[in-house]
C-alpha cells in the first residue's frame, strides 16, 4: 500500500512539475517578444537650441534630402525630433517615418545623449551670459517624460 501511495504522489508531483515547467516557458517565451512600451517625446528641432549648438546630434536645421536650408523669404523646414528611451530605433523609425513626398522629417535621438547635450549646453551658454531658461525647461520636460 506504501508503494502504491508514494507511486501516486510521484505521479502526482511530475504532472504538477510538468504543468509549472510549462507556464515558465510560457512566461520567458512572451517576456522575450514584448519590448517595452514607452511613449516617445516629440519636439520641434529648435526644442535643443541654435543649429550651431545642435546639429553635430540631430543634423542640420533643414530637410535631410536636400543641400541647403530654404532661400530667404520661403518658410522653414519643419523637422520634428523624436526622443526616445527604451524602444529600438528600428521601431521609432517605423513609427515615425521620413517621407520626402509630404515633406515629413524626422531625427531620432536616444534619451541618455539629449540629456548628455544639456548638461553640456546649459552651463556653455552660462558660462557665455546667454539665457539658458529654455534650455533648463527643456532638460526638465524631457526628464519627467520619461519619469
Amino acid at each position: 500500500m506504501c508503494q502504491y501511495n508514494a507511486r501516486g504522489l510521484l505521479r502526482s508531483l511530475g504532472a504538477t512539475l510538468k504543468n509549472f515547467l510549462y507556464i515558465l516557458i510560457a512566461l520567458f517565451i512572451t517576456s522575450c517578444q514584448s519590448e517595452t512600451i514607452e511613449k516617445p517625446l516629440v519636439v520641434d528641432y529648435y526644442f535643443f537650441g541654435p543649429q550651431a549648438a545642435s546639429f553635430e546630434i540631430i543634423g542640420f536645421g533643414w530637410y535631410q534630402w536636400n543641400t541647403q536650408g530654404p532661400d530667404k523669404g520661403e518658410p522653414e523646414d519643419i523637422i520634428k525630433v523624436v526622443i526616445y528611451k527604451e524602444t529600438s530605433l528600428e521601431k521609432i523609425k517605423k513609427n515615425y517615418p521620413v517621407n520626402t513626398t509630404i515633406e515629413q522629417d524626422y531625427r531620432y535621438i536616444k534619451y541618455q545623449t539629449a540629456i548628455s547635450h544639456f548638461n553640456k549646453l546649459i552651463p556653455e551658454f552660462n558660462e557665455a551670459k546667454i539665457n539658458n531658461e529654455q534650455l533648463i525647461k527643456n532638460l526638465s520636460l524631457i526628464v519627467s517624460h520619461f519619469k
